[in-house]
């Protein structure tokens, strides 16, 4: 596995001892290789192991079956935060009372959308941020470093489309910075064209680099820091429209600018 130092060097801990965790919770971002190191603490476990579907059913059965099972098996529950009510409580039964021989690898991108009580029975490992070199592993375009943090964003962002994105983005600031408030409700059609497919996740990964490491004068910097509020955790909630939020949050970016301005 690529990087995660920290995280393997606990794992071996865990091996050398003997010493794993009846539950573990993986937090990172897209890409962030959460289920690759499941598969590294796995091996290290020398277990069998199940992915377990979201779904309640799935859920439920594959839990009353892990009571009959005598043999060593690790399950594998992905993307814990964007499961149902019903069937988080579900793994929530299974924590209080573990099966003989049973581990419990739960992912998630956000850790807020864990239930506390889970949070408080597993232990969580966080995914560290890659290095440039590492992430040189999984692609070599200079564009793509820029901006995708993660493993997984840097083997399924394409290059021409990166490239394309970042000059919208660049576009998009410019309009703000002119305050030209027709051009920018433009640009923002153009990213709810429905006939258009639309990386928001590269979108605004590439916007908050630009915002945080680019020369824009500071007052735009300064609207845009004061609109984010809770920006990047709606945007792991898939229950949020991204073409609306991305819409509201740069007309209200523009917003401020435009009445600073003129204050």
């Amino acid at each position: 596995m690529v990087g995660q130092h920290k995280n393997l060097m606990t794992i071996e801990y865990w091996k050398r001892n003997n010493k794993f965790p009846r539950f573990i919770l993986i937090i990172g971002d897209f890409g962030s290789g959460r289920f690759t190191l499941s598969q590294e603490i796995i091996k290290c476990l020398n277990a069998q192991q199940i992915v377990l579907d979201k779904t309640i059913s799935d859920v439920r059965k594959v839990i009353s079956n892990s009571y009959e099972i005598l043999d060593k098996f690790c399950y594998v529950i992905r993307d814990i935060d964007e499961m149902s009510v019903n069937a988080k409580n579900s793994i929530l039964k299974v924590i209080e009372e573990p099966p003989n021989e049973a581990y419990f690898i739960m992912t998630s991108k956000n850790e807020e959308l864990v239930l506390d009580t889970v949070k408080s029975r597993a232990f969580i490992l966080h995914m560290q941020p890659y290095t440039e070199d590492e992430l040189r592993e999984f692609n070599t375009n200079e564009t793509i470093l820029r901006y995708c943090n993660t493993p997984g964003m840097c083997i399924e962002t394409d290059g021409i489309e990166c490239t394309n994105l970042s000059g919208l983005v660049e576009n998009i600031l410019l309009s703000i910075k002119e305050k030209k408030g027709s051009t920018l409700i433009k640009y923002c059609r153009d990213l709810s064209n429905k006939d258009k497919s639309i990386n928001y996740d590269l979108f605004w990964s590439i916007l908050f680099k630009e915002i945080t490491y680019s020369d824009i004068d500071f007052n735009i910097k300064k609207a845009f820091l004061n609109n984010l509020n809770d920006i990047p955790l709606l945007l792991k909630n898939k229950s949020i429209n991204s073409k609306m939020l991305l819409e509201t949050f740069l007309l209200n970016v523009y917003n401020e600018v435009k009445l600073n301005a003129t204050s």
